[in-house]
């Protein structure tokens, strides 16, 4: 994560993806490669880089003076805040940023600037009504379905009223814009470490400000009996069973290769980037302890032999890993 990742790194990647994660207008996934993709069109369009398409139609019109998309990651910048995560001895560090995600990411700006993008949707400084109104369209899926995710922006409620946001989290940065449309009234926070849970600190100021017209509390998920997941129990596989899986996989996709090993009773996932990641057997597939290598199901040919697996979790769907021979 502390490497540089640039935009052209982002775009490549994406040009060496072979399959969708499902059926345009099946499901809903949010992808930051879409916006992503939606940045280079911009640029494409337009003739000018997305940082300056955006400060002459967008921050500048509104006088976001301090707002702009990062697209130089050695670009100083005064009165930058830096990210940090807690470490194992209850301190912090820096959580290093080396990353140009345009259209999803990068985005710098302050409350104060925010809170004028906020405005717009009311007083409508830039834009037409007409894009306001399509920013709000949710999404409606095949099968009829609609869905709570407009145009980069959730269509929501909080205690009884309609609530228009997002939410944002790279490294120890945290965010979450929440705006009231029929109270117009909005809330911006911006954190800087990992810890904090900036939708929640969004509440509590509307809690404040709302008191008023907020339906009450009820009672939140975690206070509620929930039953144990009986799922992920079942029977561990036996040694000689789990060296089955040992071996090289490797994606076309990603340029890159896991190897699987036995390591004590159980199967690690091992890459020259990462720590050692733990499969756990549950449910019939894998589960690995590291948030971008979660769910592995093993792929057999007609003779019974694994031939690769595909990795599901997060924001992608099957990639598919081959194993190599020999």
């Amino acid at each position: 994560m502390d490497d540089v990742i640039s935009f052209k790194h982002i775009l490549k990647m994406a040009r060496h993806q072979k399959a969708l994660n499902f059926e345009p207008g099946a499901a809903f996934l949010y992808s930051n490669t879409g916006y992503n993709l939606l940045a280079e069109i911009v640029e494409r369009v337009t003739g000018d880089s997305f940082r300056e398409w955006t400060d002459t139609h967008i921050f500048k019109p509104l006088g976001m003076t301090n707002s702009h998309f990062h697209d130089d990651y050695e670009m100083i910048l005064k009165n930058r805040a830096y990210s940090y995560q807690t470490d194992e001895k209850g301190g912090f560090k820096h959580a290093v940023n080396n990353t140009t995600a345009l259209g999803s990411s990068s985005l710098y700006s302050t409350v104060e600037d925010l809170a004028k993008w906020i405005l717009n949707f009311d007083d409508t400084r830039i834009g037409e009504q007409a894009v306001i109104e399509q920013m709000h369209q949710r999404g409606v899926l095949n099968n009829g379905e609609q869905i709570d995710y407009a145009f980069g922006l959730n269509i929501g409620e909080y205690r009884g009223l309609k609530t228009v946001g997002h939410s944002g989290s790279w490294r120890g940065f945290r965010s979450h814009l929440m705006r009231f449309p029929d109270q117009r009234f909005g809330v911006v926070i911006l954190c800087n470490l990992d810890t904090f849970n900036p939708l929640s600190l969004a509440e509590k100021v509307a809690d404040l400000y709302l008191a008023d017209v907020l339906a009450p509390v009820e009672a939140s998920e975690s206070e509620k009996a929930t039953e144990p997941d009986e799922s992920i129990k079942s029977e561990p596989l036996s040694p000689e069973r789990l060296t089955e899986f040992e071996g090289d996989y490797y994606t076309e996709e990603l340029d890159t290769t896991y190897t699987i090993v036995m390591h004590e009773d159980g199967l690690v996932a091992q890459h020259r980037w990462h720590d050692d990641i733990v499969l756990t057997y549950a449910d019939g597939h894998f589960r690995g302890d590291a948030w971008f290598f979660p769910e592995i199901h093993f792929i057999r040919d007609n003779t019974g032999c694994i031939t690769g697996f595909s990795l599901t979790g997060n924001r992608v769907r099957n990639l598919y890993f081959e194993k190599k021979r020999g």
